[in-house]
Protein backbone atom coordinates (compact mmCIF):
# COMPACT_ATOMS: atom_id res chain seq x y z
CA UNK A 1 0.00 0.00 0.00
CA UNK A 2 1.43 3.35 -1.03
CA UNK A 3 4.27 1.69 -2.98
CA UNK A 4 5.43 3.18 -6.32
CA UNK A 5 7.41 0.90 -8.71
CA UNK A 6 9.46 3.90 -9.88
CA UNK A 7 10.53 4.97 -6.39
CA UNK A 8 10.48 3.64 -2.87
CA UNK A 9 7.47 5.68 -1.74
CA UNK A 10 5.02 8.20 -3.05
CA UNK A 11 4.31 11.63 -1.61
CA UNK A 12 0.81 11.62 -3.05
CA UNK A 13 -0.79 9.26 -0.57
CA UNK A 14 -2.69 10.82 2.34
CA UNK A 15 -6.14 11.53 3.71
CA UNK A 16 -8.26 8.80 5.20
CA UNK A 17 -6.52 6.14 3.10
CA UNK A 18 -3.29 6.80 5.02
CA UNK A 19 -4.89 7.39 8.41
CA UNK A 20 -6.79 4.08 8.46
CA UNK A 21 -3.72 1.81 8.71
CA UNK A 22 -2.09 4.10 11.30
CA UNK A 23 -5.14 4.13 13.55
CA UNK A 24 -5.62 0.39 13.02
CA UNK A 25 -2.04 -0.20 14.13
CA UNK A 26 -2.60 1.87 17.28
CA UNK A 27 -5.80 -0.05 18.00
CA UNK A 28 -3.86 -3.30 17.69
CA UNK A 29 -1.27 -2.02 20.19
CA UNK A 30 -4.05 -1.07 22.59
CA UNK A 31 -5.60 -4.52 22.37
CA UNK A 32 -2.21 -6.12 22.93
CA UNK A 33 -2.06 -4.59 26.43
CA UNK A 34 -5.79 -4.88 27.16
CA UNK A 35 -7.53 -7.46 24.94
CA UNK A 36 -10.81 -7.03 26.83
CA UNK A 37 -11.53 -3.57 25.42
CA UNK A 38 -14.63 -3.26 23.26
CA UNK A 39 -14.63 -1.47 19.90
CA UNK A 40 -16.45 1.47 21.48
CA UNK A 41 -13.90 1.68 24.28
CA UNK A 42 -11.01 1.65 21.79
CA UNK A 43 -12.64 4.44 19.79
CA UNK A 44 -13.31 6.50 22.91
CA UNK A 45 -9.73 6.18 24.18
CA UNK A 46 -8.23 7.19 20.81
CA UNK A 47 -10.46 10.23 20.62
CA UNK A 48 -9.86 11.33 24.23
CA UNK A 49 -6.08 10.92 24.06
CA UNK A 50 -5.64 12.74 20.72
CA UNK A 51 -3.28 15.71 20.68
CA UNK A 52 -4.53 19.16 19.72
CA UNK A 53 -2.21 20.34 16.93
CA UNK A 54 -1.84 23.42 14.79
CA UNK A 55 -3.68 26.70 15.11
CA UNK A 56 -7.11 25.14 14.76
CA UNK A 57 -9.93 26.23 17.02
CA UNK A 58 -11.32 23.25 18.90
CA UNK A 59 -14.84 23.56 20.27
CA UNK A 60 -16.84 21.49 22.72
CA UNK A 61 -19.90 19.75 21.28
CA UNK A 62 -20.86 17.14 23.89
CA UNK A 63 -24.03 15.90 22.22
CA UNK A 64 -22.33 14.80 18.98
CA UNK A 65 -18.62 14.72 19.92
CA UNK A 66 -18.55 13.72 23.60
CA UNK A 67 -14.87 12.76 23.96
CA UNK A 68 -13.22 16.16 24.14
CA UNK A 69 -12.90 19.27 22.02
CA UNK A 70 -13.35 18.88 18.27
CA UNK A 71 -12.63 20.69 14.99
CA UNK A 72 -14.39 20.10 11.66
CA UNK A 73 -11.07 19.91 9.77
CA UNK A 74 -8.98 17.72 12.08
CA UNK A 75 -11.57 16.13 14.35
CA UNK A 76 -10.22 15.41 17.86
CA UNK A 77 -6.65 16.04 16.69
CA UNK A 78 -3.56 13.94 16.06
CA UNK A 79 -3.74 10.34 17.23
CA UNK A 80 -1.37 9.70 20.11
CA UNK A 81 -0.02 6.16 20.09
CA UNK A 82 1.69 6.41 23.48
CA UNK A 83 -1.30 8.05 25.11
CA UNK A 84 -3.79 5.58 23.65
CA UNK A 85 -1.75 2.56 24.74
CA UNK A 86 -1.26 4.02 28.24
CA UNK A 87 -4.98 4.71 28.58
CA UNK A 88 -5.76 1.20 27.38
CA UNK A 89 -3.31 -0.38 29.83
CA UNK A 90 -4.76 1.44 32.84
CA UNK A 91 -8.36 1.48 31.60
CA UNK A 92 -9.69 -0.85 34.29
CA UNK A 93 -7.57 0.60 37.10
CA UNK A 94 -9.26 2.65 39.83
CA UNK A 95 -8.64 4.20 43.24
CA UNK A 96 -10.04 2.26 46.17
CA UNK A 97 -11.28 4.07 49.28
CA UNK A 98 -14.25 5.74 50.90
CA UNK A 99 -16.18 8.57 49.26
CA UNK A 100 -17.34 10.16 52.54
CA UNK A 101 -14.74 11.48 54.98
CA UNK A 102 -14.53 13.79 58.00
CA UNK A 103 -12.14 16.67 58.59
CA UNK A 104 -8.97 15.91 60.57
CA UNK A 105 -9.24 12.11 60.44
CA UNK A 106 -6.90 9.98 58.32
CA UNK A 107 -7.94 7.68 55.48
CA UNK A 108 -6.14 5.24 53.22
CA UNK A 109 -6.57 5.04 49.45
CA UNK A 110 -4.95 2.49 47.17
CA UNK A 111 -4.80 1.57 43.51
CA UNK A 112 -6.86 -1.41 42.42
CA UNK A 113 -3.86 -3.00 40.69
CA UNK A 114 -0.23 -2.33 41.60
CA UNK A 115 1.17 -3.71 38.31
CA UNK A 116 2.76 -1.09 36.04
CA UNK A 117 4.94 -1.19 32.92
CA UNK A 118 8.66 -0.83 33.59
CA UNK A 119 9.67 2.80 33.77
CA UNK A 120 6.26 4.03 34.96
CA UNK A 121 6.06 6.24 38.05
CA UNK A 122 3.08 6.54 40.37
CA UNK A 123 2.39 9.82 42.19
CA UNK A 124 -0.56 10.87 44.30
CA UNK A 125 -2.27 14.25 44.20
CA UNK A 126 -5.20 15.66 46.17
CA UNK A 127 -7.52 18.64 46.19
CA UNK A 128 -6.42 21.61 48.29
CA UNK A 129 -8.67 20.59 51.19
CA UNK A 130 -6.93 17.22 51.58
CA UNK A 131 -3.29 16.72 52.57
CA UNK A 132 -1.08 13.67 51.97
CA UNK A 133 0.21 12.22 55.24
CA UNK A 134 2.32 9.33 53.94
CA UNK A 135 2.73 6.84 51.12
CA UNK A 136 3.62 9.16 48.24
CA UNK A 137 5.00 7.13 45.33
CA UNK A 138 3.61 3.82 46.60
CA UNK A 139 0.46 1.89 45.74
CA UNK A 140 -1.26 3.06 48.94
CA UNK A 141 -1.49 6.58 50.37
CA UNK A 142 -2.74 7.97 53.69
CA UNK A 143 -4.48 11.34 53.55
CA UNK A 144 -6.11 13.78 55.97
CA UNK A 145 -8.99 16.11 55.02
CA UNK A 146 -8.19 19.63 56.27
CA UNK A 147 -11.28 21.45 55.04
CA UNK A 148 -14.80 20.59 53.97
CA UNK A 149 -16.90 20.30 50.84
CA UNK A 150 -16.01 18.32 47.74
CA UNK A 151 -12.52 16.95 47.17
CA UNK A 152 -10.56 14.27 45.35
CA UNK A 153 -7.67 11.84 45.60
CA UNK A 154 -5.87 10.91 42.36
CA UNK A 155 -3.33 8.30 41.32
CA UNK A 156 -1.18 9.51 38.42
CA UNK A 157 0.72 7.03 36.22
CA UNK A 158 3.44 8.65 34.12
CA UNK A 159 5.55 7.10 31.36
CA UNK A 160 7.68 8.98 28.82
CA UNK A 161 5.91 12.24 29.64
CA UNK A 162 2.35 10.96 29.29
CA UNK A 163 0.18 10.71 32.42
CA UNK A 164 -2.94 8.67 33.07
CA UNK A 165 -4.97 9.86 36.06
CA UNK A 166 -7.44 7.84 38.10
CA UNK A 167 -9.53 9.84 40.58
CA UNK A 168 -11.70 9.11 43.57
CA UNK A 169 -14.13 11.93 44.37
CA UNK A 170 -14.93 12.45 48.04
CA UNK A 171 -17.23 14.55 50.19
CA UNK A 172 -15.74 16.08 53.34
CA UNK A 173 -17.82 16.88 56.40
CA UNK A 174 -16.55 18.82 59.41
CA UNK A 175 -18.55 17.06 62.12
CA UNK A 176 -20.15 20.38 63.09
CA UNK A 177 -23.54 21.76 62.13
CA UNK A 178 -22.39 24.95 60.41
CA UNK A 179 -19.36 25.02 58.12
CA UNK A 180 -18.33 28.02 56.04
CA UNK A 181 -16.31 26.62 53.15
CA UNK A 182 -14.71 29.33 50.96
CA UNK A 183 -17.49 31.63 52.09
CA UNK A 184 -18.08 35.32 51.37
CA UNK A 185 -20.14 37.22 53.91
CA UNK A 186 -22.37 39.41 51.77
CA UNK A 187 -24.26 40.77 54.78
CA UNK A 188 -23.63 41.40 58.46
CA UNK A 189 -23.87 38.22 60.53
CA UNK A 190 -22.93 36.46 63.78
CA UNK A 191 -21.29 33.05 63.60
CA UNK A 192 -23.08 30.47 65.71
CA UNK A 193 -21.64 28.26 68.42
CA UNK A 194 -19.03 25.75 67.18
CA UNK A 195 -18.98 27.04 63.63
CA UNK A 196 -16.21 25.85 61.30
CA UNK A 197 -14.26 27.90 58.78
CA UNK A 198 -12.58 26.01 55.93
CA UNK A 199 -10.73 27.67 53.07
CA UNK A 200 -11.13 31.45 52.80
CA UNK A 201 -13.78 33.32 54.77
CA UNK A 202 -14.11 36.79 53.24
CA UNK A 203 -15.77 39.83 54.81
CA UNK A 204 -16.65 42.38 52.14
CA UNK A 205 -17.09 46.16 52.15
CA UNK A 206 -19.88 47.41 54.38
CA UNK A 207 -20.38 44.15 56.28
CA UNK A 208 -19.62 43.21 59.88
CA UNK A 209 -19.11 39.65 61.12
CA UNK A 210 -19.25 38.96 64.87
CA UNK A 211 -17.76 35.97 66.68
CA UNK A 212 -18.93 35.67 70.30
CA UNK A 213 -18.50 31.92 70.82
CA UNK A 214 -16.00 29.32 69.63
CA UNK A 215 -15.14 29.12 65.94
CA UNK A 216 -12.93 26.31 64.66
CA UNK A 217 -10.59 26.77 61.70
CA UNK A 218 -9.29 24.00 59.44
CA UNK A 219 -5.56 24.05 58.55
CA UNK A 220 -6.31 25.81 55.24
CA UNK A 221 -8.60 28.39 56.85
CA UNK A 222 -7.93 32.10 56.63
CA UNK A 223 -10.14 35.06 57.44
CA UNK A 224 -9.86 37.98 55.01
CA UNK A 225 -11.29 41.36 56.05
CA UNK A 226 -11.51 43.51 52.93
CA UNK A 227 -11.43 47.33 52.99
CA UNK A 228 -14.69 48.57 54.50
CA UNK A 229 -15.34 45.21 56.16
CA UNK A 230 -15.14 44.50 59.89
CA UNK A 231 -14.63 41.48 62.13
CA UNK A 232 -15.60 41.80 65.80
CA UNK A 233 -14.41 39.07 68.16
CA UNK A 234 -16.40 39.83 71.30
CA UNK A 235 -15.77 37.27 74.03
CA UNK A 236 -15.23 34.63 71.36
CA UNK A 237 -12.46 32.16 70.56
CA UNK A 238 -10.91 31.42 67.19
CA UNK A 239 -8.95 28.19 67.36
CA UNK A 240 -7.79 25.18 65.35
CA UNK A 241 -10.14 22.45 64.17
CA UNK A 242 -7.67 19.60 63.68
CA UNK A 243 -5.61 18.26 66.57
CA UNK A 244 -1.96 19.16 66.10
CA UNK A 245 -2.63 21.41 63.08
CA UNK A 246 -2.52 25.20 63.09
CA UNK A 247 -4.77 27.33 60.90
CA UNK A 248 -3.55 30.11 58.61
CA UNK A 249 -4.23 33.72 59.69
CA UNK A 250 -6.49 36.77 59.85
CA UNK A 251 -5.71 39.16 56.98
CA UNK A 252 -6.78 42.72 57.76
CA UNK A 253 -6.61 44.18 54.26
CA UNK A 254 -6.24 47.91 53.66
CA UNK A 255 -5.61 50.51 51.01
CA UNK A 256 -2.10 51.92 51.31
CA UNK A 257 -3.09 55.12 49.51
CA UNK A 258 -6.04 56.05 51.72
CA UNK A 259 -6.37 57.45 55.23
CA UNK A 260 -6.87 55.03 58.08
CA UNK A 261 -10.63 55.33 58.23
CA UNK A 262 -13.01 52.38 58.45
CA UNK A 263 -14.50 52.98 55.00
CA UNK A 264 -11.08 52.62 53.41
CA UNK A 265 -9.50 49.89 55.54
CA UNK A 266 -10.41 46.51 56.91
CA UNK A 267 -11.02 46.58 60.67
CA UNK A 268 -10.45 43.91 63.32
CA UNK A 269 -11.79 44.49 66.83
CA UNK A 270 -10.92 41.95 69.53
CA UNK A 271 -12.30 42.49 73.04
CA UNK A 272 -13.89 41.19 76.26
CA UNK A 273 -11.79 38.13 76.98
CA UNK A 274 -11.52 36.88 73.41
CA UNK A 275 -8.86 34.33 72.46
CA UNK A 276 -7.06 33.91 69.15
CA UNK A 277 -4.88 30.82 69.22
CA UNK A 278 -2.92 28.29 67.19
CA UNK A 279 -2.68 30.35 64.01
CA UNK A 280 0.43 30.11 61.86
CA UNK A 281 0.62 33.88 61.28
CA UNK A 282 -1.88 35.36 63.74
CA UNK A 283 -2.95 38.75 62.39
CA UNK A 284 -1.34 40.49 59.40
CA UNK A 285 -2.22 43.88 57.95
CA UNK A 286 -2.20 43.15 54.24
CA UNK A 287 -3.64 40.61 51.78
CA UNK A 288 -0.54 38.44 51.87
CA UNK A 289 0.88 39.45 48.47
CA UNK A 290 0.67 43.18 47.74
CA UNK A 291 2.15 46.10 49.67
CA UNK A 292 -0.61 48.25 48.17
CA UNK A 293 -3.03 46.54 50.61
CA UNK A 294 -1.51 47.68 53.92
CA UNK A 295 -3.21 49.99 56.43
CA UNK A 296 -5.68 47.61 58.08
CA UNK A 297 -6.93 48.62 61.53
CA UNK A 298 -6.35 46.30 64.54
CA UNK A 299 -7.81 47.33 67.89
CA UNK A 300 -7.61 44.88 70.77
CA UNK A 301 -8.51 45.10 74.46
CA UNK A 302 -8.61 42.57 77.32
CA UNK A 303 -7.93 39.59 75.08
CA UNK A 304 -5.40 36.78 74.68
CA UNK A 305 -3.18 35.76 71.79
CA UNK A 306 -1.95 32.25 72.46
CA UNK A 307 0.57 30.05 70.64
CA UNK A 308 0.46 31.78 67.28
CA UNK A 309 3.54 31.50 65.07
CA UNK A 310 3.67 35.29 65.06
CA UNK A 311 0.92 36.93 66.99
CA UNK A 312 0.65 40.25 65.09
CA UNK A 313 2.52 41.78 62.13
CA UNK A 314 2.10 45.32 60.84
CA UNK A 315 3.29 46.01 57.30
CA UNK A 316 4.53 49.45 56.11
CA UNK A 317 1.82 52.11 56.03
CA UNK A 318 1.74 55.89 56.55
CA UNK A 319 -1.42 57.40 57.97
CA UNK A 320 -2.48 61.01 57.28
CA UNK A 321 -5.03 63.37 58.77
CA UNK A 322 -7.54 65.48 56.86
CA UNK A 323 -4.81 68.08 56.23
CA UNK A 324 -2.62 65.41 54.68
CA UNK A 325 -0.18 65.57 57.60
CA UNK A 326 1.39 62.35 58.77
CA UNK A 327 -0.20 61.03 61.96
CA UNK A 328 -0.18 57.97 64.18
CA UNK A 329 -1.59 54.61 63.24
CA UNK A 330 -4.95 54.08 64.96
CA UNK A 331 -4.24 50.43 65.87
CA UNK A 332 -3.72 49.64 69.55
CA UNK A 333 -3.47 46.91 72.19
CA UNK A 334 -4.66 47.45 75.75
CA UNK A 335 -4.53 44.94 78.62
CA UNK A 336 -3.88 42.01 76.29
CA UNK A 337 -1.92 38.83 76.99
CA UNK A 338 0.56 37.46 74.44
CA UNK A 339 1.66 33.96 75.40
CA UNK A 340 3.36 30.85 74.08
CA UNK A 341 3.76 27.67 76.11
CA UNK A 342 4.46 23.96 75.79
CA UNK A 343 1.03 23.33 74.27
CA UNK A 344 2.04 25.08 71.05
CA UNK A 345 1.68 23.27 67.71
CA UNK A 346 4.76 24.75 66.01
CA UNK A 347 6.60 21.46 65.47
CA UNK A 348 3.59 19.40 64.33
CA UNK A 349 2.58 22.16 61.89
CA UNK A 350 6.11 22.91 60.65
CA UNK A 351 5.85 26.52 61.83
CA UNK A 352 8.80 28.53 63.13
CA UNK A 353 8.02 30.93 65.95
CA UNK A 354 9.57 34.39 65.54
CA UNK A 355 8.22 37.35 67.53
CA UNK A 356 5.03 38.28 69.30
CA UNK A 357 4.46 41.66 67.65
CA UNK A 358 6.42 42.89 64.64
CA UNK A 359 5.94 46.30 63.09
CA UNK A 360 7.69 47.73 60.04
CA UNK A 361 7.26 51.21 58.57
CA UNK A 362 4.34 52.26 60.78
CA UNK A 363 4.02 55.08 63.29
CA UNK A 364 2.61 55.28 66.78
CA UNK A 365 1.13 51.83 67.47
CA UNK A 366 -0.11 52.01 71.06
CA UNK A 367 0.66 49.13 73.45
CA UNK A 368 -0.65 49.65 76.98
CA UNK A 369 -0.67 47.36 79.98
CA UNK A 370 0.02 44.19 77.97
CA UNK A 371 1.77 41.08 79.21
CA UNK A 372 4.21 39.10 77.09
CA UNK A 373 5.26 35.61 78.23
CA UNK A 374 7.29 32.76 76.78
CA UNK A 375 6.43 29.93 79.16
CA UNK A 376 8.08 27.13 77.22
CA UNK A 377 10.45 24.92 79.16
CA UNK A 378 13.87 23.93 77.84
CA UNK A 379 15.99 26.16 75.63
CA UNK A 380 13.96 27.11 72.54
CA UNK A 381 14.79 30.17 70.45
CA UNK A 382 13.03 32.87 72.44
CA UNK A 383 12.94 35.74 69.95
CA UNK A 384 11.58 39.16 70.91
CA UNK A 385 8.30 40.18 72.45
CA UNK A 386 8.09 43.33 70.33
CA UNK A 387 10.21 43.90 67.25
CA UNK A 388 10.25 47.41 65.83
CA UNK A 389 11.93 47.83 62.41
CA UNK A 390 11.90 51.36 61.01
CA UNK A 391 8.73 52.07 62.96
CA UNK A 392 7.54 53.71 66.15
CA UNK A 393 5.37 52.67 69.05
CA UNK A 394 4.07 54.06 72.31
CA UNK A 395 4.59 51.44 75.02
CA UNK A 396 2.98 52.74 78.22
CA UNK A 397 0.96 51.59 81.23
CA UNK A 398 -2.80 51.35 81.01
CA UNK A 399 -5.12 52.99 83.52
CA UNK A 400 -8.42 51.91 84.99
CA UNK A 401 -9.36 55.57 85.20
CA UNK A 402 -7.72 58.54 83.58
CA UNK A 403 -4.81 58.30 81.21
CA UNK A 404 -1.05 58.03 81.33
CA UNK A 405 0.74 60.79 79.48
CA UNK A 406 4.55 60.77 79.67
CA UNK A 407 6.21 63.85 81.18
CA UNK A 408 2.88 65.26 82.42
CA UNK A 409 1.32 65.14 85.91
CA UNK A 410 -0.03 61.68 86.66
CA UNK A 411 -3.73 61.29 85.97
CA UNK A 412 -3.71 57.49 86.08
CA UNK A 413 -5.63 55.37 88.59
CA UNK A 414 -5.25 51.59 88.57
CA UNK A 415 -2.01 51.56 86.62
CA UNK A 416 -1.07 48.33 84.80
CA UNK A 417 2.38 48.20 83.30
CA UNK A 418 3.60 46.17 80.34
CA UNK A 419 5.54 43.06 81.42
CA UNK A 420 7.98 40.80 79.57
CA UNK A 421 8.92 37.29 80.65
CA UNK A 422 11.65 35.05 79.25
CA UNK A 423 12.59 36.60 75.90
CA UNK A 424 15.95 37.15 74.27
CA UNK A 425 14.84 40.77 73.96
CA UNK A 426 11.72 42.32 75.39
CA UNK A 427 11.75 45.15 72.85
CA UNK A 428 14.05 44.92 69.82
CA UNK A 429 14.41 48.20 67.91
CA UNK A 430 16.11 48.35 64.52
CA UNK A 431 16.84 51.59 62.67
CA UNK A 432 16.21 51.07 58.95
CA UNK A 433 16.73 54.72 58.01
CA UNK A 434 13.37 56.16 59.07
CA UNK A 435 12.98 59.20 61.34
CA UNK A 436 10.45 57.51 63.58
CA UNK A 437 10.96 57.53 67.34
CA UNK A 438 9.46 55.26 69.97
CA UNK A 439 8.70 55.68 73.63
CA UNK A 440 8.74 53.25 76.54
CA UNK A 441 7.48 54.38 79.94
CA UNK A 442 7.28 51.99 82.90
Amino acid sequence: MGYDLNSSYTNCFGGTSASYPQVSGIAALMLSVNPNLTATQVKTIIEKSAQKKGSYSYGYYPTIHPNGTWNENVGYGLVNALGAVMEAYFYNYSVNGTTSVSSCNTYTYSVSNSTMPNGTTLTWTTSSNIEIVSGQGTSSVTVRPIGSGNGWVSANYTYEGYTVTKTKKVTITSGYTTCYNNYTASGSMTLGMNSVIAGTFTITDGNTVTINSTTYCSPDAKIVINPGGKLVVDGGTITNLCTGKMWNAIYVVGNTYQRQLAQYQGTLEVKNGSVIENSSWGIVTWNGTSYATTGGIVQCTNSTFLNNGRQIEFYPYTNHNASNEECNNVSYFKNCNFTIDNNNLFSSSNVTYTDMIKMSGVRGISIRGCHFSDNRTGTPARGSAIRIAGASASINPSCSFGDYTPNLPCNCTGESRNTFYCFTKGIDVENTGSNYSFSVFK
